[in-house]
């Protein structure tokens, strides 16, 4: 009987050390951040073998495989997102985003759009929608929402797009206004990053 209640207090403690759904999420979230990408897949979907249900995990997950370039991939993660969370703009702004890089801009246009029509200063949907007109060339729309970016937060890839569109609208005066305003810096290089340049 006393060997008994070793072997199960040891296997008590063997399965209180295992990693949880949680933990490999906060792994692979560390690999991300690390620029590993690929590994912080491989936590997560250890995280998921764990519990499915874990929709953050699916949030980090279609990141990563948006930043490996695995649009389908992560707008499948998105979508999971949406359909667990359906007030989660982010995940709305995520998916749009992943179906503008498979080319898909009219959808997109629709899921960045509920982004927007939820949260109308979120600078992040605002930056993905000009994007998106940028690529359809309507370049009016594109200068309106980083004008709104620029209002809301500031940044420098906000500023270079529309250097660029005012260029491709022939206002040179305007585009050189904005690269005067990259050059000066002392503002952050994306519109989710804290550093500034």
């Amino acid at each position: 009987m006393k060997k008994f209640a070793i072997v199960l207090v040891g296997f008590m403690l063997a399965c209180n050390s295992l990693p949880t759904s949680s933990e490999y999420l906060a792994r692979g979230e560390g690999y991300h951040k690390d620029g590993k990408p690929e590994k912080a897949i491989k936590e997560y979907d250890k995280a998921l073998k764990l519990n499915p249900n874990n929709i953050d995990v699916y949030a980090s997950r279609g990141a990563a495989n948006f930043y490996l370039k695995n649009y389908d991939a992560a707008a499948a993660d998105f979508i999971t997102v949406i359909e667990n969370q359906p007030e989660n703009a982010a995940a709305y702004n995520a998916l749009g985003s992943a179906l503008a890089a498979l080319g898909r801009n009219d959808d997109a246009l629709k899921f960045v759009n509920y982004a927007i029509f939820v949260n109308p200063a979120n600078a992040e949907a605002l930056m993905s929608r000009a994007g998106i007109y940028y690529n359809m060339q309507q370049y009016d729309n594109v200068i309106d929402d980083l004008n709104a970016v620029i209002k809301f937060k500031p940044n420098l890839d906000a500023y270079a797009l529309r250097a660029l569109t005012y260029e491709k609208m022939g206002k040179q005066d305007l585009s050189d206004q904005d690269k005067e305003k990259i050059k000066a810096g002392g503002m952050p290089l994306h519109v989710n990053s804290l550093v500034t340049y």
